[in-house]
């Protein structure tokens, strides 16, 4: 927008991603007569730029216009939300440019469909997509990111895999429908792999948690975001979070570390909702007794005749099981 507006923040109040409280998550908050710069009017919003405390980054989020004194008058916008597709992984931003403005709470991955609000800025296009760390069976919180523009495309594609069961060895130590929530792989010399394309969503680093030094990845397949799990790493994960990974690339030395290990390996767990760095690794009920995994019909992928299972209580039992049948 070419246009300018200040105003004061009447009192304090807190931005929201998009122009609503119940569907957008929380991006911030303004101060009671903070000066904050508003683009356009969507709605009962405001698209505004405030700046984050103790820091000289900025963050542009919706605030209720009726708590903010403009000095004069913004455009009224309608947003096209046009389907688009992200080619190449990278970092998202809560403004329209890498600098000067925080970056968003993660990356976002090769292959995502998400939506275009229809501004672009800077060749950074305004997009709408859902948190990924959502629990699954809950009513998941859209968010708004500047995204570069340049990465992203009409047409949806197929994801890239990095296919553990070809080229590792199977462990089968645990395989089967109870408790373990992975596989297990071995390939003596090799580096864990990337599953498929992604982005560095967090990292454990602890060696005394119950899976020691942990990588988890985020990424998009079939539309939807998923999360991988790597635990057992044989020392700190030296890779930042935020980097962007492809299918079959390096990510860290496998090893032993944690207290629920048994012997250096991969242990590959596929899952959605809620991100975790410690995976316990037996699914457990309400009780907390050991049972039976069922698939619920979730969150199935299909890969080269293996499916992988997402449980509708991913948030309670912190886990999926990958199984053949």
């Amino acid at each position: 927008m070419s246009t300018i507006k200040t105003g004061l923040s009447s009192y304090a109040r807190y931005v929201y991603h998009g122009p609503s409280s119940s569907s957008y998550k929380k991006l911030g908050s303004v101060s009671s007569g903070e000066v904050v710069t508003a683009f356009w009017r969507e709605g009962s919003y405001l698209h505004i730029e405030y700046s984050v405390n103790g820091t000289s980054k900025k963050k542009r989020g919706c605030i209720l216009a009726s708590s903010v004194n403009l000095d004069e008058s913004i455009p009224t916008i309608t947003n096209s939300n046009v389907s688009r597709y992200i080619y190449t992984s990278g970092k998202a931003y809560t403004g329209p440019s890498s600098y000067g403005y925080t970056e968003a709470d993660f990356g976002l991955p090769r292959g995502l469909r998400l939506k275009y609000v229809g501004q672009k800025i800077n060749n950074y296009a305004y997009v709408e997509f859902y948190d990924p760390s959502t629990p699954v069976g809950s009513t998941p919180k859209k968010m708004r990111a500047y995204f570069y523009a340049n990465n992203l495309g009409t047409a949806a594609f197929t994801p890239n895999f990095y296919n553990y069961e070809n080229i590792w060895t199977n462990t089968y130590v645990w395989n089967g429908p109870k408790g373990h929530l992975a596989n297990d792989y071995k390939n003596p010399g090799v580096q864990t792999k990337a599953f498929s394309d992604g982005i560095v969503y967090s990292k454990g680093n602890s060696k005394y948690t119950y899976n020691g030094y942990t990588i988890t990845l985020l990424h998009a397949i079939g539309d939807k975001m998923y999360f991988t799990f790597y635990p057992h790493m044989d020392t700190q994960p030296s890779i930042a979070v935020g980097s962007v990974l492809l299918a079959g690339q390096d990510i860290h030395p496998y090893g032993g570390s944690g207290k629920s290990c048994t012997g250096k390996h991969v242990h590959l767990s596929i899952y959605r909702g809620v991100k975790s760095d410690n995976l316990v690794g037996y699914h457990r009920d309400n009780n907390g007794n050991k049972c039976t995994f069922y698939d619920n019909g979730t969150g199935k992928i299909d890969f080269e005749s293996r499916r992988f299972f997402d449980n509708r209580k991913v948030f309670n039992t912190n886990g999926v099981i990958i199984r053949d049948n």
